[in-house]
């Protein structure tokens, strides 16, 4: 990053990337004039569904992680908020290669309800987010953050971390909750579980902003900037 890449990226004739805020960190850390950095969106498509498969989901309201136990997607944050008062009734599928992750759970005491599936694929996970009562998306840093859009186009809304990118694409389209603070995840969370009004906003403006991210659209953007 500090050696090889940065010198590709200055020599470079234009860098594309996909997020305002993943520009200004390209711009900062790597020394770049930001006139020279691009930003095209990744487009959004609904996952495709099996409901064949007969992967065991909780009968319950459940909560979805999907992601791997990496550091800056910190799925900690999410066992703690599992462990509060308030989300003590609410079960949880993680999805991913996070079965390290089964230690902690019983080191809060919510491994009875704490579903690892490991890795899925496209049918079984778009089946496993259809069933979700909301989906979690707890990363310390992301590029875009497409899964809680992917979600909302099943009907699934989401809490995400208040960090870029994150704040920039999903404004009014998410709860928000500082990724260091469990409480505010398991406040967050049991909101989108209990307020339907709060619940059907989230997913209709996260619906219409999914909507708005087309892989037609970014090819023709794509395609302007390299002719």
């Amino acid at each position: 990053w500090n050696v090889d890449f940065k010198k590709t990226a200055k020599n470079s004739e234009k860098i594309i990337t996909i997020s305002l805020s993943s520009a200004k960190d390209i711009s900062k850390y790597l020394e770049i004039s930001p006139n020279k950095i691009c930003v095209v969106t990744p487009g959004v498509e609904k996952i495709s569904t099996d409901h064949s498969t007969k992967i065991f989901t909780p009968k319950e309201p459940f909560v979805l992680y999907l992601g791997s136990n990496d550091f800056h997607k910190n799925p900690k944050v999410i066992l703690e908020a599992l462990a509060s008062d308030l989300l003590r009734n609410t079960p949880a599928v993680f999805i991913g290669e996070n079965d390290d992750l089964k230690k902690m759970c019983k080191d809060f005491r919510i491994n009875n309800k704490v579903f690892f599936k490991g890795r899925l694929n496209d049918g079984e996970l778009g089946t496993v987010m259809s069933r979700a009562s909301v989906l979690v998306f707890p990363s310390i840093y992301e590029g875009f953050g497409l899964p809680p859009l992917e979600a909302a186009l099943m009907g699934v809304p989401s809490v995400c971390s208040r960090r870029p990118a994150m704040t920039e694409v999903l404004e009014n389209c998410t709860l928000f909750a500082d990724p260091n603070n469990p409480i505010e995840w398991s406040q967050q969370i049991f909101k989108l579980m209990n307020q339907s009004k709060l619940r059907n906003e989230i997913i209709n403006n996260s619906r219409v902003k999914a909507g708005g991210c087309s892989w037609k659209n970014s090819s023709k953007k794509l395609l302007e900037l390299l002719l």
